[in-house]
């Protein structure tokens, strides 16, 4: 009897346990060929390390950095008001409109410069742009840090630094209270992809669920390259739309969304600035309507976040530090401001900004150019109370290029 119940014990038993063992081969099949993919892909799928799928300005102007040949010996950093003055100074210069999403270089200043040294327009020094549109000074540290101080080989082979760096600052690059997180802003976030522990200003804390992320990286190629696929994924349906005809090849990335409908989107979705979207035109006569944007920077100004001025300075120290020791000379340009946007500025904070990085300048041997004494830029130069026109572009730059010729040997 006793046998027997074994028997029948044993025979309800063996499903179970082939059915444990099918499970466990399954599992392992599945380890194995995930394994496998995982190999193939870092073998086969080597995207290049800045692509990404959605065109930010530190994207484009990353992407627009050339690859080979004749490198920039000029890049130029800074806010909106040096955006301003690089695409409406080249618009003007060339009488023709461009493309802002696209444009990175300073045609203005490197035709300054060539007749500064009396040199030939086609040899004079390539400059690149990575102003960008509300760029602090911790977004210019990481730019520096990342594209020309990089431990990638790729990086490093790529992005040579340059002799001299124009950098135009204004006190809203410092204090501006809109301004919350430099690990939150769209060029360090980008920026951060491009660096082994995504960390392009070097103080993110080693929190354990990042600790993870970037194991997770690491160890399967798969994940780690998740944003590539995202780019991939776009260039295929892209290049079905235009087989199929349903937009053309050259009409590809080209956005013709009003801008109110923008606006919202920008608030909402990752920043992607299609073709077409940014158009400057030359400037023509004089401007006849100045724009009102005091409303903005009243909110920019106020109120006076006193930490927030400190750390923005101590990313101003680091740049003119690292600066340094790459060898790279730095010219800090004084943005020239109309006196309406000076009154927004709290009382006697515009003097401690100004007098602050001159403090730090001359620590680290670095050159202060102060274009804002209400005299060099009167309103016939401003397009508002802070952007300069497509003449008030073309000054600033012949001024810069006449100034930086003096002390810098160009090849």
């Amino acid at each position: 009897m006793t046998d027997l119940s074994l028997q029948e014990k044993t025979r309800a038993q063996s499903p179970a346990i082939s059915s444990g063992k099918w499970w466990t081969s399954f599992v392992l099949l599945g380890v194995v060929l995930f394994a496998l993919s995982d190999l193939s892909l870092r073998s086969l799928f080597q995207p290049e390390p800045t692509d990404t799928a959605y065109r930010s300005w530190i994207a484009s102007a990353v992407a627009d950095y050339p690859k080979s040949g004749k490198k920039p010996q000029i890049v130029i950093l800074g806010s909106s008001l040096v955006v301003a003055t690089v695409n409406d100074g080249d618009a003007t210069t060339l009488g023709e409109a461009i493309d802002g999403t696209l444009h990175h270089r300073s045609i203005t200043l490197e035709k300054a410069i060539a007749q500064a040294t009396d040199r030939p327009v086609d040899r004079a020094p390539l400059s690149q742009s990575f102003a960008i549109g509300g760029q602090m000074a911790s977004d210019a540290y990481a730019i520096l840090r990342t594209l020309f101080n990089s431990d990638n080989d790729n990086l490093k082979n790529r992005f040579v630094s340059p002799k001299i760096i124009v950098w135009g600052i204004a006190p809203r690059d410092f204090m501006d209270a809109t301004f919350t997180d430099p690990d939150t802003s769209s060029t360090v976030m980008y920026l951060d992809n491009l660096t082994a522990n995504h960390d392009a200003l070097g103080t993110r804390k080693p929190y354990i669920w990042r600790q993870m992320e970037y194991l997770a990286d690491a160890l399967f190629y798969a994940y780690g390259e998740r944003d590539h696929f995202v780019v991939l994924q776009k260039q295929v349906v892209y290049g079905v739309l235009a087989r199929l005809g349903l937009v053309k090849a050259e009409e590809i990335g080209t956005v013709k969304t009003p801008q109110e409908l923008l606006r919202i989107a920008r608030r909402e979705l990752p920043e992607d600035n299609g073709l077409h979207q940014w158009m400057v035109k030359p400037q023509q006569q004089a401007i006849s309507q100045f724009e009102d944007n005091s409303k903005e920077y009243s909110a920019r100004y106020n109120p006076y976040k006193e930490k927030l001025f400190m750390m923005q300075l101590s990313y101003l120290h680091k740049f003119l530090v690292l600066s340094k020791l790459l060898g790279i000379k730095v010219v800090l340009v004084n943005m020239p401001l109309t006196q309406e946007n000076l009154n927004l500025i709290p009382a006697g904070r515009y003097k401690m900004y100004l007098d602050a990085v001159k403090n730090l300048a001359v620590q680290n041997q670095a050159t202060v150019l102060d274009y804002n004494d209400g005299k060099l830029f009167g309103h016939e130069f401003f397009n508002d109370p802070v952007h300069l026109n497509g003449y008030g572009s073309q000054r600033f730059f012949q001024m810069v290029g006449k100034e930086i010729s003096k002390g810098t040997k160009f090849d």
